[in-house]
């Protein structure tokens, strides 16, 4: 009778000097019957190595199971993937799934670890956007896992910078339309209250939904006004698109601080040259007071009015003389808080109003003083 502990390390340094000598004997029976307890783990991981020699995957997995696999070679970790992904017919599996995952951080992983990854993983954004390239470039199809990332990267609000990129590659396909509907206004929504720099196809697909006549979110109507806003010159398409945009918003008395930089022929037909707006930023449902003198008169109050969440905006309409001094405060509990503060006269707009009505107007006013009655109504008519 032999003691097991002797058994194993006979073996052991019997397998080794085989090895060392580049001698391939079959031991498969003596792989089945050894005690691998024990083992030291330098030891186990070199036993591994020899059953994936051997392409005895089954029992290199039974180990995998047991003792880890941390001190294993990558190498060996991507044959044993492949064959029990093979094994399962793509089944899910949470442990090969594990493995599958830890092999790719490490840089290992073939064609069909990185099919079973975009078919089941869950993990983090970072991480399944690093799986994507992967598979991109390799020729995987990523589907599945698209839709994972962008819908976990809207729930989490984890930024990527290949977002652009999945999203793009989603669409080519058949994508669903509440994601795609959610990704365009998140980007939207980012731009329209951070600035964020958003890449043009969510514009255009924005775009795209309003000229098939489609019902968009009002934050991406305010988005694509405002990208509109940012434009040298608009094509007719982009043209028609913001007149029915406006339209709906001047309608519902919404107005931002950017549709002064709109096309001309939209600032006339919606009568916005004599219009100033006072915009400002905070958090949402903030409690936010405008306090203003016209013209020296006495100081008035009022709300300023939540446009959208976080954007208030303030519309003033002046005439000539008219000269506006402000300041903004959010209301808490126990006190006000002056945020902003600024001037507003006549002169800042007068050469936006000249063609348009309240041009006329003003140039009546300013011509008061040095004409007679007579020639004042010459100038109404």
């Amino acid at each position: 009778e032999v003691k097991e502990e002797w058994k194993s390390e006979l073996f052991y340094a019997y397998l080794k000097e085989m090895v060392s000598k580049n001698k391939h004997i079959s031991l498969d029976s003596c792989f089945k019957i050894v005690n691998y307890k024990t083992m030291s783990v330098l030891e186990r991981c070199f036993m591994v190595e020899q059953l994936i020699d051997r392409q005895m995957f089954e029992l290199a997995y039974e180990m995998f199971h047991d003792y880890g696999y941390d001190f294993v070679g990558k190498d060996s970790c991507v044959a044993i993937c492949s064959y029990y992904i093979t094994k399962l017919e793509g089944n899910e599996d949470g442990f090969l799934l594990g493995l599958a995952s830890d092999t790719f951080s490490s840089g290992n992983y073939d064609a069909v670890t990185l099919e079973y990854l975009c078919q089941y993983y869950y993990g983090s954004t970072k991480l399944m956007s690093e799986i994507f390239l992967a598979a991109e470039e390799l020729g995987v199809e990523t589907y599945d896992l698209e839709e994972r990332i962008l819908a976990q990267m809207l729930y989490t609000s984890d930024y990527l910078e290949q977002a652009d990129k999945i999203y793009e590659a989603y669409c080519k396909k058949n994508p669903n339309d509440l994601v795609s509907k959610a990704y365009l206004s998140y980007f939207a929504h980012l731009y329209l209250t951070k600035d964020m720099v958003t890449s043009k196809q969510v514009f255009l697909q924005i775009e795209h939904r309003v000229l098939l006549g489609q019902e968009i979110a009002r934050v991406q109507n305010y988005a694509l006004l405002k990208y509109y806003s940012e434009q040298k010159r608009l094509t007719d398409s982009e043209y028609q698109t913001a007149d029915t945009l406006l339209k709906e918003n001047t309608a519902e008395q919404i107005y931002f601080g950017f549709y002064k930089n709109l096309d001309t022929r939209l600032i006339r037909k919606y009568l916005l040259q004599n219009k100033y707006f006072v915009e400002y930023h905070s958090n949402p449902n903030e409690a936010v007071i405008i306090s203003y003198f016209r013209n020296e008169e006495e100081c008035l109050e009022e709300a300023v009015k939540e446009v959208y969440a976080g954007i208030f905006v303030k519309e003033f309409v002046l005439f000539f003389g008219d000269e506006i001094s402000y300041y903004i405060t959010e209301a808490e509990e126990t006190e006000r808080t002056s945020t902003l503060s600024g001037q507003i006269t006549y002169e800042d707009i007068a050469e936006e109003i000249q063609e348009s009505r309240y041009g006329m107007l003003n140039e009546i006013c300013e011509k008061m003083g040095d004409c007679t009655e007579e020639e004042l109504y010459q100038y109404m008519e």
